[in-house]
């Protein structure tokens, strides 16, 4: 029967790699021992022992009680969290956490079974970071095949990273999740998009909890705010911006802007009352980026400009009336005549027209994230 040794503290692989050896059935009760050099051994219990046992004596209870907290450890120690109650619910599910503290053996079936809901997980990210590859385009990617994207196993241990950096803060992790091949691959040369190594990853993702954890410091008394500008910190392009930069954005928006004309902006107003606040929008849009200094040096068209963008929801989510929901706003713009936007100026649009397409189209990423506007067509209604 094998055994797998480790250091002081088993770590989750090894569970996976006992269980998964050769003579080891579902059945198998693990069991673990110290060697003489201090370090902890997986090793199968032969005797003493069995599932259904109602007789254990107190050391059986004791020993099976000290290798579950041990898988569980593992456990948490790999999804970089404090407690079992922040671990993924799918992961819990397969732990069967109601049988810990009551002297039950682990068996080789459970950690298995675990094993599979982390597998699920990791899966699920990795068909996440491919479909935004296939979305950008990416065709050639240094030691990956993009086809076989969810099944390789390096992939696999930089989404671990991604998982373990994120720790207790779901929030980061959900963010990541809107685009995962950015938080895990990076362009190369002539065109190629390369796999980081795992402290890239760390680091990547370490930066932007850095720019997360600023953010909420800085609209702790607007929370709109923050949910309006956190989507870009990931998805925009911002890597260009430093906290400073993004700290004078949210200042110019929350404590500078006089907003009082957007009061007007009412899923039932007129259309000559949407247009001129269509046209009032486009001044604030100005107006921000000239007090906090910020311009991305893009076009001055909205659709490729990310620092207006997050200037635009921002300002819809601390100018919109507490009564007026984004959503029927949203609605009654696209169905209204008024509202019909050309996405891009011509010879015969007028500056009205085009004002409210830019409303129009900042609304739609203020309600449904840049991600749901990003490579949408230009001339699209």
């Amino acid at each position: 029967m094998p055994s797998v040794t480790g250091t002081s503290a088993l770590q989750y692989q090894q569970f996976v790699d006992f269980a998964s050896a050769d003579g080891v059935k579902d059945k198998t009760i693990l069991a673990s021992e110290k060697t003489q050099d201090g370090d902890l051994t997986i090793v199968a219990k032969t005797r003493g022992d069995f599932r259904g046992n109602i007789l254990r004596s107190k050391d059986t209870r004791d020993a099976n009680d000290a290798i579950r907290a041990s898988f569980k450890q593992a456990i948490i120690n790999l999804f970089g969290v404090t407690s079992e109650d922040k671990l993924p619910d799918s992961v819990k599910t397969a732990m069967k956490l109601d049988d810990y503290g009551k002297g039950k053996p682990l068996t080789a079936r459970r950690i298995l079974s675990v094993k599979a809901a982390v597998d699920k997980q990791l899966e699920e990210m990795a068909q996440s970071a491919q479909k935004s590859l296939i979305a950008s385009g990416t065709t050639a990617i240094a030691g990956v095949d993009i086809k076989q994207l969810d099944k390789d196993a390096a992939v696999k241990e930089r989404l671990a990273t991604v998982i373990k950096t994120c720790g207790d803060d779901t929030d980061v992790l959900e963010l990541i999740k809107s685009d995962m091949a950015k938080a895990i691959f990076e362009p190369g040369p002539h065109g190629s998009t390369v796999l980081l190594s795992n402290d890239r990853v760390s680091a990547k993702v370490d930066q932007f909890i850095n720019k997360i954890k600023s953010l909420k410091v800085q609209t702790q008394d607007h929370p709109k705010l923050y949910d309006a500008m956190k989507p870009f910190l990931w998805s925009g392009s911002t890597g260009d911006l430093r906290p400073e930069q993004l700290s004078c954005m949210v200042t110019a928006v929350k404590d500078d802007l006089d907003l009082r004309e957007l009061s007007n902006l009412r899923p039932d107003a007129s259309k000559g009352a949407i247009k001129d606040v269509a046209l009032k929008f486009d001044e604030l849009l100005d107006e921000a980026q000239m007090l906090s200094g910020v311009n991305d040096g893009s076009t001055s068209e909205w659709q490729t400009s990310s620092t207006r963008q997050m200037f635009g929801s921002m300002i819809l989510a601390k100018g919109l009336p507490e009564d007026v929901s984004a959503r029927e706003l949203q609605t009654a713009l696209r169905t209204t005549t008024a509202a019909s936007r050309p996405m891009q100026p011509s010879s015969d649009v007028n500056t009205a027209e085009i004002r409210l397409s830019q409303l129009k189209g900042l609304l739609d990423i203020y309600c449904d994230g840049p991600q749901a506007f990003a490579g949408r067509s230009t001339d699209q209604d």
